[in-house]
């Protein structure tokens, strides 16, 4: 069963019952909405605590973008990452996040979906033409935060649901 290997990886690095939350961040491309991205996932940590592990990746530590941007909250940082590092940390992930406006093909989304993560992606773009809502994905109208917001929580609260999503990913 690909979902069980994906666990036994996290399950590596993150205690059991602790949601691995994964985001792109990417400071110089509005349309990736780098600042509602990181407001919802501080947003996150100071409602779930320890309960969920943050990571971001896409961005230099030193890239002045990324210091505008809300960082009072926990989180770690993976960095700028080549494309098999990418896959290695999507699969650990159990929910990965694109708060982006438009998504012209969603592929970071696709590569979660094969790794075994449930995700959000935006209403807007390509990822339509692979993600379902309430099927494999969460498509949300990501010009609502509180739209962002419902879904973030949905899945971390609904351990049923995230599992239904990453199954329904993996076989899609």
């Amino acid at each position: 069963n690909p979902l069980q290997s994906a666990q036994s990886a996290k399950s590596a690095f993150y205690p059991s019952d602790c949601v691995q939350v994964t985001a792109m961040i990417r400071p110089n491309s509005p349309r990736r909405s780098p600042r509602l991205t990181m407001e919802m996932l501080r947003r996150l940590s100071r409602r779930y605590g320890e309960r969920v592990a943050i990571t971001l990746f896409g961005v230099s530590p030193t890239d002045p973008g990324f210091a505008r941007l809300p960082q009072d909250f926990d989180w770690r940082l993976a960095g700028l990452l080549e494309t098999d590092r990418v896959g290695a940390l999507l699969g650990t992930t159990d929910i990965f996040v694109d708060f982006s406006t438009y998504q012209a093909m969603g592929l970071t989304a696709l590569e979660a979906m094969a790794a075994g993560a449930a995700v959000i992606v935006p209403a807007a773009g390509g990822a339509t033409s692979f993600a379902r809502h309430g099927e494999n994905a969460l498509v949300v109208d990501t010009s609502s935060a509180e739209a962002c917001w419902r879904a973030l929580r949905r899945l971390v609260d609904d351990e049923h649901l995230r599992a239904r999503l990453r199954n329904n990913a993996i076989r899609d």
